[in-house]
């Protein structure tokens, strides 16, 4: 399935929270700052579709992050972020669900463990938001 030339430019709904994480339990998350996102990409940008992701704080000072963690439920977005910027993009079922107030359960079994029963330090709801990727 083809996927549409950079740049892409996307209209989203974005919830996201930021997480301390001390001790992970996991070597492959080391402690820092993590930030969970979901991201409900609308119909007025070139692709439509729903994104969780994970990222790590990375380089402070330059305000870099590292994605370690990332599903989609478009074949187009995941084949597309895979060949055009190397993002290890997964995919997954990720209904929509809106009630107000956002919560995080992040099952205990699952790849996201690592932030199963933590609170974040804080929360954002980001309307609107306008993006471009390439």
């Amino acid at each position: 399935m083809p996927f549409p030339s950079p740049p892409w430019s996307l209209t989203a709904q974005m919830w996201l929270s930021v997480f301390a994480v001390r001790d992970s339990g996991r070597p492959d998350r080391p402690a820092g700052v993590y930030g969970a996102a979901f991201v409900d990409y609308q119909e007025d940008g070139v692709l439509a579709y729903h994104e969780l992701l994970v990222a790590r704080l990375h380089d402070a000072a330059r305000r870099r992050v590292r994605i370690t963690d990332i599903w989609v439920d478009s074949v187009v977005s995941r084949d597309g972020g895979r060949a055009l910027w190397a993002i290890p993009k997964q995919l997954a079922d990720l209904p929509l669900r809106t009630s107000g107030r956002g919560t995080w359960r992040f099952d205990p079994a699952g790849p996201l463990a690592f932030l199963h029963g933590r609170r974040p330090v804080v929360s954002f709801l980001v309307r609107d938001a306008r993006l471009r990727f390439g």
